[in-house]
């Protein structure tokens, strides 16, 4: 790879547990999340080029590659911030479903991030990089990092925890794509029932075990997004019936995650729920954990 390119893996994320403290004036919520790294990624090429300007191409045909796009965004932020003339191109070869609550979008603007530092050999520290990546999306500093967090705040406030132990993690999308702010809008913290036990998912993934960290796990924001989708308790259910340790949704949905102690049963589960339920973006992962705590080794 040439100096002037960089090709990356951005990888996608689940939230093992979602809550919701509060809402601030400006419309954004508290959270305390734990979230983590999967091995299913996106490939990420960015290229510097003479001409001015920034290009982005997908393999996605509907997804926007304009300013809309946050990889636009987040280079046209750091174009702007350090005074860079050159054009750039950006290739997204897509893996993670979008409009999932995988993190599929904020994980490629966390490797544009890089990707520019690097191939304009940019004085930005971690903290620079976490702090653009905050500009752009609530999700992108913990992309930028990876691995295992409790992220506070509204996503920026990142505490390292022990890795998920090893384990499969069937990942299910229902077709309907979700908004998040459109899921956020709508949470009325009067109808959650469940909330994580914040405290002992941490014990339970500090000692490895997995029951804790099940039977403490909630996501919130189910109250929302599986009441208007009712495939995502079908998807749940299916998971239930083939020996899932734990079936949840991730992030703002609708992508349902469950996990399992055998390959087999995971593969199992999934060829399931392709056939009865119609399920087309469906896939068998694993915690990803990665090989630094630095960012400058994406």
């Amino acid at each position: 790879m040439s100096n002037n390119s960089v090709s990356l893996k951005a990888n996608a994320k689940i939230n093992i547990s979602l809550d919701i403290l509060g809402r601030r004036d400006n419309g954004y919520h508290d959270l305390e999340t734990i979230m983590q790294s999967v091995s299913l990624h996106d490939e990420v090429f960015v290229k510097k080029i003479d001409k001015k300007g920034i290009k982005i191409v997908s393999d996605v045909v509907w997804l926007p590659t304009d300013s809309r796009n946050i990889c636009h965004k987040v280079a046209n932020i750091i174009f702007n911030m350090y005074g860079i003339n050159s054009g750039l191109y950006i290739e997204l070869a897509k893996n993670i479903p979008a409009c999932a609550g995988l993190g599929g979008g904020s994980s490629n603007a966390a490797a544009v991030i890089y990707a520019i530092k690097k191939i304009f050999d940019l004085n930005m520290d971690e903290d620079k990089m976490l702090e653009i990546g905050g500009m752009v999306g609530a999700d992108v500093p913990f992309c930028i990092k990876r691995g295992t967090y409790l992220a506070r705040g509204i996503g920026e406030i990142l505490e390292k925890l022990p890795p998920l132990p090893p384990v499969y993690i069937l990942l299910a999308k229902p077709s309907e794509g979700v908004q998040t702010s459109t899921v956020f809008r709508a949470f009325n913290m009067d109808l959650v029932e469940k909330r994580p036990n914040l405290e002992k998912i941490i014990r339970g993934l500090t000692t490895r075990n997995m029951q804790a960290i099940v039977e403490n796990s909630a996501n919130v924001l189910e109250t929302v997004t599986e009441v208007r989708y009712p495939k995502i308790t079908q998807i749940k259910d299916a998971m239930k019936k083939h020996g899932t340790l734990g079936a949840q949704m991730s992030g703002s949905g609708p992508t349902v995650f469950g996990y399992f102690s055998k390959e087999d049963q995971a593969n199992e589960a999934m060829d399931y729920i392709r056939k009865k339920l119609g399920i087309r973006e469906i896939c068998v992962t694993t915690p990803f954990k990665p090989k630094t705590s630095n960012p400058a080794y994406f």
